[in-house]
């Protein structure tokens, strides 16, 4: 580790806001681990830098970053000596410290199965096809298992592995039994898989220095490299973390030794968009708990005007703008109409709108710059199965559709089985699509289209340097731009995916626009009226001098609602729209209204998307599946009604609702264990796991009456505000 002298006394620089200042105070002038909770364009990265030079031991500091890009626009206003680095980088120089000369594999682990016959087993009760999905299966479960930090030992972490990862219906051969039938041969086998891995990676690197992307931090914990190596440890985009990612912040700080170092976190919980890759909203709030870290706001937006603040704090009332911030402007137009000219963003939540417009821009001559990559990797690769041979347009939709439907089938499965996690792989499949079908029609429309055409026509739309830039939310987080424009923001929140990871998704959108932020609606959304709408801002201040005011507009007329009850497009797996009761709206909002105030959090989540879905088709009538409705209501009533438990409640004990013949009922249950991710306990002599965010029973299809634990005893959310 490099030796830094202590840096010459410097004063904090005069144009801090009273909030910077105080952060780069309490780093200077205490030993406080440290938790900065930094909004939008609240200047973050320059505060968390500046405090690097204010550190009072500045020896065995590192500044670690989200990813390597971020690294080139830190590094020079550090400190000099003061490294700054990815996580993974850091632990890949843990491993190469050993002497070991590394050998970086993507597919380690299918080298590993193969290598170790892992499923060989299998191999004559099985079709090729149920084995190629079930190696899919020990793929991703590996992957998981280092990932979400998860401990074989611990029955309920396996549990809950069981739940995430995609099991596949395994076909047996004829005369031959079925493999992996139950659930406790499924838990066995998955068991022994890791088991076998566990000990099979750490040997591939021992011996020929073996790696992948998830060891770099993985095996240098496991191994004990590097412990409390870094006296200070500076963390940006701490929000993002995944439990493998904070217990190896930990680990190289020391924070479970007998001379640990110190933490500064910096991040934002409005901004935790990557759940899909293990990031916990939460994560952060706890870590910073768990540690004991003095907590301190960045809440001015440097970047955002008043009334861009104003939309963004719909989602996230922490955001204020800074004193004397420009109005800005806020501007709504129909997506047909969208004029798009050089230097201008385009963000939509999903992938297919920005296929389908970055094409229109191409014939219209103009250049685009679609961001993302992996998606023109994974779109090659959906070609290639999809369209073996040459295709016409006319064969478009039903070779996709037959993709779609064979790579749906495990997803679906998973669904039945209440592995929710199967919604969003739905929802991204779907998404995928989509877009190869925007593809396969535009190089076929002249013609037979083929593999190489369309990978031709993709390399056109991820070429750099085009004059409009077109990114899906995910892709444009840290990043801002003059002028932003959310096509289509009637997808968000969308309503496959988790709500408050949309909550997030919707805040990171609305908060990329430097000065003008606009939104360009779907044509029946433009149509109803549909428009999103901010929060009303406290008034600046009066000038001294005061003009006359301007007459007073005139009121638009009201646009009257369609009379014909509308069709909402519902993709959840327990949808409210699109069955054959027909609803007046103004009582439903009152129905939803008032199951988003339940304690449960599951039909807390679900009236809110419900709410929050009808809000994009301003209607006075909708087609609804009532029935699903009553079923919550029934649930909701009968909670509020519940008989309370007998007893009195032992020292380790929890709450939990059972429905019996239409009556809910409180009974005390044993809690075996309490962790972040699963909640075990014992109730009637059974043992049962919970899901301790939303407090449901895992590994089972969502029921409104089925059992669910008191929502007091649940992990507490992270905050809005």
């Amino acid at each position: 580790m490099t030796s830094l002298a202590p840096t010459p006394l410097r004063p904090v620089p005069p144009r801090f806001t009273a909030q910077q200042a105080l952060v780069v105070r309490v780093v200077r002038d205490t030993a406080q681990h440290v938790m900065v909770r930094a909004t939008a364009g609240s200047g973050k990265t320059t505060t968390l830098t500046e405090a690097a030079w204010h550190l009072p031991d500045p020896a065995g500091a590192v500044y670690f970053v989200y990813n390597k890009h971020a690294t080139q626009g830190v590094q020079g206003r550090l400190p000099p000596g003061l490294p700054a680095r990815t996580l993974h980088a850091h632990g890949m120089g843990q491993l190469a410290r050993t002497g070991q000369a590394l050998d970086l594999q993507a597919d380690k682990t299918l080298i590993l199965l193969r290598e170790l016959g892992l499923l060989d087993a299998l191999g004559e009760g099985a079709s090729p096809r149920s084995l190629r999905a079930l190696t899919f299966t020990a793929l991703r479960a590996w992957d998981l298992y280092r990932e979400l930090d998860l401990s074989l030992n611990s029955a309920d972490d396996l549990a809950l592995l069981l739940s995430l990862v995609p099991w596949p219906q395994m076909d047996q051969r004829a005369g031959m039994e079925r493999p992996l039938a139950s659930e406790r041969d499924r838990a066995g086998f998955l068991a022994g898989v890791l088991e076998s891995l566990r000990h099979a990676s750490r040997e591939a690197f021992l011996q020929r220095g073996l790696i992948d992307h998830t060891d770099m931090l993985w095996l240098p914990l496991g191994l004990g490299l590097g412990r409390g190596q870094v006296r200070t440890a500076l963390v940006d985009e701490a929000q993002d973390l995944t439990p493998l990612r904070q217990q190896f912040v930990l680990h190289v700080t020391g924070l479970r030794t007998l001379h640990p170092g110190r933490l500064i976190l910096c991040g934002d919980p409005s901004q935790a968009i990557y759940s899909y890759a293990g990031a916990d909203p939460g994560g952060l709030v706890r870590l910073a708990r768990e540690i004991g870290a003095r907590e301190l706001p960045l809440s001015v937006s440097f970047r955002c005007p008043r009334s861009v603040v104003a939309i963004a704090q719909t989602v996230s009332d922490f955001i204020e703008p800074v004193k004397g911030a420009a109005e800005g402007t806020v501007e709504h137009l129909p997506a047909k109409d969208l004029d798009l000219r050089r230097g201008d963003v385009v963000l939509c939540r999903l992938n297919a709108p920005l296929i389908r417009l970055a094409l229109d821009l191409l014939t219209q001559g103009r250049s685009v710059y679609v961001t993302g990559r992996d998606l023109e990797a994974r779109l090659v690769s959906a070609a290639q199965e999809a369209f073996p041979e040459a295709f016409t347009a006319e064969r478009v939709p039903v070779l996709v559709s037959a993709l779609q439907e064979r790579r749906a089938a495990p997803m679906k499965r998973a669904l039945e089985r209440g592995e929710w996690q199967a919604k969003r792989q739905l929802s991204d499949l779907r998404d995928l699509c989509r877009c190869l079908t925007v593809l396969a029609e535009q190089v076929s429309g002249q013609g037979p289209g083929t593999v190489d055409a369309i990978r031709a026509l993709l390399a056109t739309l991820y070429r750099s340097g085009g004059e409009v830039t077109l990114s899906t939310v995910h892709k444009a987080k840290g990043l801002e731009w003059p002028r932003v424009t959310v096509l289509y923001p009637e997808l968000m929140p969308l309503a496959m995916g988790d709500p408050e990871e949309e909550r997030c998704v919707q805040f990171v959108a609305y908060t990329r626009a430097q000065q003008t932020l606009r939104f360009a609606y779907g044509q029946q959304a433009w149509e109803e009226g549909l428009r999103v709408t901010g929060k009303e801002l406290p008034p600046k201040p009066v000038p001294e001098v005061t003009p006359l005011p301007a007459p007073a507009p005139r009121p638009a007329a009201p646009r009257a609602a369609p009379e014909a009850p509308l069709l909402i497009e519902d993709e959840r797996e327990l949808t409210l729209f699109g069955g054959t009761s027909v609803l007046d709206v103004p009582p439903l909002v009152d129905r939803l209204t008032a199951l988003a105030g339940d304690p449960r959090p599951v039909l807390q989540a679900w009236a809110a998307t419900s709410l929050a879905l009808l809000r994009r088709v301003p209607a006075r009538q909708v087609y609804a599946r009532e029935e699903v409705l009553k079923a919550m209501e029934v649930a909701a009533r009968a909670a509020r009604l519940a008989i309370p438990a007998f007893g009195q409640p032992g020292p380790r004990s929890v709450r939990v609702m059972v429905f019996e013949r239409g009556l809910a009922r409180w009974k005390y249950a044993q809690v075996n264990r309490l962790g972040a991710r699963v909640v075990n306990i014992t109730l009637s002599g059974e043992t049962l796991r919970f899901d301790a965010r939303t407090g449901e029973l895992l590994g089972v299809p969502f029921a409104p009456l089925g059992l669910h634990l008191d929502p007091g005893a649940l992990q507490p959310s992270p905050p809005r505000g």
